[in-house]
């Protein structure tokens, strides 16, 4: 297995806001977050990966979001629900997929008395932990909440995650 931090000759992808890229190969994807969500899933066995970049916690559809829907990577649970599809495509026991949640970040509210409402970024992370725990996958690793924003690289040949965490918005 090749280790990220040697990127020499691997192809760097940024993803956009309601949008998931999944690779075979080896990549090196890039995106940065507030209050939205990053979910990355690794299958090591066949050396394949996925992350989304989803903006809010749930699909107000009320048939739910679907792979021929506009914006299918707009809602967490939706973006968890069809890159999880994806990735499980080749019979990998859900339990043995490695995920990995990262952002949820409340941007506004470090100098502020706290609120009693739930903030975008909250929800954004209670949605994916929660579908990810529906689906029959564990979280390896997250990075959620918080009032600082995230720079995430992720390599979905090796499922290492890169993080910097940004000033005060």
């Amino acid at each position: 297995m090749r280790a990220a931090w040697n990127t020499q000759g691997v192809p760097a992808d940024y993803l956009k806001a309601g949008d998931m890229i999944y690779r075979d190969r080896p990549a090196r994807i890039i995106t940065v977050l507030g209050s939205c969500i990053a979910v990355t899933m690794f299958d090591e066995q066949r050396e394949t990966g996925a992350i989304c970049h989803a903006l809010m916690p749930e699909c107000q559809e009320p048939s739910g979001c679907r792979t021929d829907c506009q914006d299918p990577f707009r809602y967490v649970d939706c973006a968890v629900s069809l890159m999880a599809a994806k990735i499980l495509r080749s019979k990998t026991p859900p339990a043995r997929i490695q995920v990995k949640v990262f952002g949820g970040a409340d941007m506004f509210g470090g100098d502020n008395p706290p609120t009693r409402y739930a903030t975008v970024g909250s929800l954004n992370a209670a949605s994916a932990l929660r579908r990810i725990g529906e689906l029959g996958m564990r979280v390896s690793a997250k990075d959620v909440g918080g009032y600082h924003g995230r720079k995430i690289y992720f390599y979905p040949h090796t499922g290492e995650v890169w993080l910097k965490r940004l000033g005060k918005s």
